[in-house]
């Protein structure tokens, strides 16, 4: 099982004042406009396919990881939204199937999509807190209590997604869940780095650092997992 989440921070209310400024209609074409996929896909996305040749996560919007996959012959079988059918991804997994939960939803589906403010607050919970009842609260306490998660391609930064890990790793207990890695740039600023180990621990989280800036090692990282 892999898991990619990306950054979130304070962009919800940054995406809630462009569409009030620009009108919903104009911010939903231009967003699904300037997520142009790259007609070529380099990089360390393109060894995934070999070292998880089964279901996947992500919260990115772009379909790069969809065409990883298929330019490895190992195109997904069907795509689901956090917000949409994620029941069908949790069928698919004892039943070896590949699929993609695109957690956070995809570009040209609005109605199932995790962006801005109002629609976090309706994916997470709308009181600042972490709601169990809302839909991907539970699907990431159900997947982080039973499969163990690589995270790459995220600086793990304190939004919505992670505060949920750390609410279920406080809840649970860290002894009862499997063990969970990250591929993480190591802050030069020694009191950023202890943040961020405070906050990977408090999410049973275990990182693997590389070098701040060398982002070519990730794909080192990864080569060396094939191995």
């Amino acid at each position: 099982m892999r898991v990619r989440l990306e950054e979130n921070g304070d962009y919800e209310g940054v995406m809630n004042d462009l569409a009030t400024k620009l009108g919903v209609n104009r911010f939903n074409l231009d967003f699904e406009r300037d997520f142009k996929t790259p007609d070529k896909i380099t990089g360390a996305v393109t060894l995934l396919p070999k070292l998880f040749d089964n279901s996947a996560i992500t919260t990115n919007f772009d379909r790069v990881l969809e065409k990883a996959y298929e330019a490895d012959a190992k195109s997904f079988v069907e795509k689901v939204t956090g917000r949409g059918q994620a029941s069908a991804f949790f069928r698919a997994i004892p039943a070896g199937e590949r699929y993609l939960l695109k957690l956070h939803g995809n570009l040209d589906n609005a109605a199932e999509r995790v962006l801005n403010k109002a629609e976090y607050d309706a994916a997470y919970g709308n009181d600042g807190n972490i709601h169990d009842t809302c839909c991907i609260p539970k699907i990431l306490k159900r997947l982080f209590t039973s499969y163990s998660f690589l995270f790459l391609g995220c600086s793990l930064s304190a939004d919505r997604t992670i505060q949920t890990f750390m609410k279920v790793a406080q809840q649970e207990g860290s002894d009862t869940l499997p063990h969970h890695y990250a591929i993480l740039a190591s802050p030069s600023d020694a009191a950023k780095k202890q943040t961020l180990d405070d906050r990977l621990a408090a999410a049973h989280i275990s990182p693997i650092w590389f070098p701040e800036g060398e982002f070519q090692s990730i794909e080192e990282i990864l080569q060396l997992l094939m191995e």
